[in-house]
């Protein structure tokens, strides 16, 4: 299964909640989103989208309790790349390339606004 880290490497930039449930639902209607509110995890997490809900391989999206990154696995490349371009589409999303994408490739990618699935499947490893 595909794995990758969006984050915020330097800068203000944080990546809302609120706003990355829209551009999530937007794509998958069927997620289902779980706070963590206890535990280990609750530390370091605010919640996780398995997107859709329900397969059997989802697109899994740990939030960062702090906005400054996401871990994603998923079922396959496209879906985790079309969930990263997605949101690179969100309000305020930085041009300066202080938000990147580990674990995708040999190098650590510097993501921009709009960026699209095409671009990262290219990147691929």
């Amino acid at each position: 299964m595909p794995e990758a880290t969006l984050a915020v490497a330097r800068g203000e930039f944080t990546i809302d909640r609120l706003a990355l449930d829209a551009v999530i639902a937007a794509h998958w209607p069927e997620r289902r989103y779980i706070e963590i509110n206890t535990g280990r995890r609750a530390r370091s997490l605010i919640g996780q989208y398995q997107v859709p809900a329900g397969a059997e391989t989802p697109l899994v999206v740990d939030v960062e309790r702090t906005g400054k990154a996401l871990d994603i696995i998923a079922s396959s490349d496209v879906m985790a790349a079309e969930l990263i371009a997605a949101v690179t589409a969100l309000p305020g999303f930085p041009a300066d390339g202080s938000v990147v994408l580990a674990e995708w490739s040999g190098d650590v990618i510097a993501l921009h606004p709009d960026t699209t699935a095409e671009e990262l499947l290219h990147q691929r490893d």
